[in-house]
C-alpha cells in the first residue's frame, strides 16, 4: 500500500543511515558531515533532473537534511562513550 509522501520518509531514513555510516567510517566534525551530506543530496537532485522519468524535488533535499540532522541530534543527546584506542 502506497501513501502520499512515502518517498520523503525513505529519504529521511536513508540519510539518517547514511549520516550514521559516515560518522562510523570517518568521524568527521558534525558540520563537516552535514556539509558533505548536503552536497551529496544536491548532486542527487541535480542528476535526477536529467534522468528520464525522474524529477528534482527540493522537498527531497529537505527530507535528506532532516534525516541527517536527526542522526546528529540523537548522537549528541545520547552521549556514547568513545572507545579507547589500543596502544601499540
Amino acid at each position: 500500500m502506497r501513501f502520499e509522501h512515502a518517498d520523503k520518509i525513505a529519504h529521511f531514513g536513508l540519510f539518517f543511515i547514511l549520516a550514521g555510516s559516515l560518522h562510523l567510517a570517518f568521524r568527521p566534525r558534525v558540520w563537516v558531515g552535514l556539509l558533505l551530506l548536503l552536497v551529496y543530496g544536491i548532486v542527487i537532485e541535480v542528476v535526477q533532473h536529467y534522468v528520464p522519468g525522474r524529477g528534482a524535488d527540493p522537498w527531497d533535499l529537505v527530507a535528506d537534511m532532516v534525516g541527517a540532522l536527526t542522526f546528529y541530534a540523537l548522537r549528541l543527546a545520547v552521549k556514547i562513550p568513545r572507545r579507547r584506542r589500543l596502544q601499540s
